[in-house]
């Protein structure tokens, strides 16, 4: 009779081995220790810049001064209440000064900017047989139609900002300095104008 109760005793301990073996520490390692996940690139091509001359910059018809140098300054802000002011000089005939402008397409909505490669100055060479060799220089000042409160380039890097359907027009005046009894004649000359998004 002992030796029974000892037997089932026995049994019972092996049966909950068996359970545990089962469950235990062999069953956890089967589970995965890795993962995986997918992601993507996107990238967006802006429209190209495009800047086309309108008008040309003009600083008018006028008698050389002879008391001193002048100057003739041509304001690019449409909303300026003096948009062409002298000094020493005065206007002849109907010949009279006005802003120049540029168009400007590109992405709708974007800033631009004035590269490194344009010029804030430019110089004038006369043209004409009667004063060969005489220049006269041009402080130039640019206005973006779109940001209207700003005018650039004081320094370069600043610009303009494309409307939403990609316009803006890019007006420029500036500075004509004139010598004491400059010569008389024409006067041209051209300057590089380089816009970036």
């Amino acid at each position: 009779m002992t030796k029974i109760t000892r037997f089932t005793a026995c049994l019972m301990i092996l049966a909950a081995f068996a359970v545990m073996s089962f469950f235990g520490p062999e069953r956890a390692a089967a589970v995965p220790t890795t993962n995986s996940a997918s992601s993507s690139a996107t990238t967006h091509i802006v429209i190209p810049l495009e800047i086309v001359r309108v008008d040309e910059l003009s600083f008018g018809t006028f008698a050389s001064p002879t008391s001193a140098p002048g100057s003739i300054s041509v304001d690019p802000d449409l909303f300026s209440p003096s948009p062409v002011s002298t000094t020493g000089v005065n206007f002849v005939g109907g010949g009279a000064a006005g802003v120049g402008s540029f168009s400007v397409v590109g992405e709708p909505n974007t800033a631009y900017k004035m590269d490194a490669g344009s010029s804030t100055t430019a110089t004038l060479n006369c043209v004409s047989s009667s004063c060969t060799g005489s220049t006269m220089s041009v402080n130039l000042v640019f206005y973006s139609l779109t940001k209207s409160a700003v005018a650039f380039p004081t320094a370069l890097g600043n610009g303009g900002m494309l409307n939403p359907v990609g316009q803006d027009i890019l007006y420029y005046g500036g500075t004509l300095n004139i010598n004491q009894h400059q010569d008389d004649g024409t006067y041209q000359g051209t300057f590089p104008v380089i816009l970036n998004y």
